[in-house]
């Protein structure tokens, strides 16, 4: 024990001495463990609890194998979603939830948001408690900055139930409030988020509310956050099958998108225990 607290004392001692690495590491174990809470979290949604979604066993993860970032962009699961017959529902959602600022009336308070794909609720087979999901146009960037509030901040907010059409600020944004999440419902992550937001409010909220500008030459994937993707097999689609099926938009993909994929980069499948 000596020992060991010998050779804490001297890694504090190091770590004062180099403060700009000391500054680094901890920004890097930060993103670190934060990525992978998310990951775990979607990871183990199907066995380690029961969901409160239609057919959770149904779900499967499509991904990236080997990709240059981490996560899919929004333009890739437009192509995914649109182009190919292997899913009868393909959902999105960020693949690492924001904490962002939330004012309604003269409370204001931290807390968590996921941006998701306009279908969330449908594909889940969830519908909110209080009002409704989100519309097609409001996953377009430009759409009407609108969200869904979890059952636990409408609660600590005071539960009103005409809080359905009323307005709160969101990082500054102006955001409608157009539905409230059933009880317990915690979406595909062990811990969901206090709010859900359609992708076309991320731009706005997460990067021009916070002072970035827009770079003139982006791609229109700049405007979304990096995404996890959850889909269902079209009916008896087996794994494997379903996976081959994805392939040939691989090459339509890397020559679109060259910058996203390295040569021996591929599309796959797996449970989401598998991850």
């Amino acid at each position: 024990m000596t020992s060991l607290w010998q050779d804490v004392r001297y890694g504090l001692r190091m770590l004062r001495k180099t403060p700009g690495f000391t500054a680094i590491a901890m920004i890097t174990l930060a993103i670190g463990i934060g990525a992978n809470t998310t990951v775990f979290s979607v990871s183990e949604l199907l066995l380690l609890r029961p969901m409160k979604v239609k057919d959770p066993e149904q779900l499967v993860c499509c991904d990236i194998r080997n990709p240059v970032f981490g996560g899919i962009p929004y333009s890739t699961y437009l192509t995914i979603r649109d182009s190919s017959p292997t899913f009868r529902g393909l959902m999105a959602q960020d693949d690492g939830m924001q904490f962002v600022t939330l004012v309604h009336g003269d409370s204001a308070r931290q807390v968590c948001t996921a941006f998701v794909s306009a279908n969330y609720f449908s594909f889940l087979g969830v519908a909110p408690a209080g009002g409704r999901g989100f519309l097609p146009e409001e996953e377009r960037q430009g759409g009407a900055p609108v969200l869904v509030m979890g059952h636990c901040v409408w609660q600590r907010l005071g539960a009103d139930p005409k809080i359905i059409g009323q307005f709160v600020s969101i990082n500054g944004i102006r955001c409608q409030v157009v539905g409230v999440a059933p009880e317990g419902f915690t979406g595909i992550t062990i811990m969901g988020p206090d709010l859900w937001l359609p992708l076309g409010s991320y731009l706005s909220v997460t990067k021009l509310s916070r002072g970035f500008t827009r770079p003139a030459k982006a791609s229109a994937d700049w405007d979304y956050p990096s995404l996890y993707l959850v889909g269902r097999l079209q009916p008896g689609l087996n794994m494997s099958v379903a996976q081959a099926q994805l392939q040939p938009l691989v090459p339509r993909l890397k020559e679109s998108y060259p910058r996203q994929w390295r040569s021996d980069s591929s599309l796959y499948l797996h449970r989401a225990t598998q991850v």
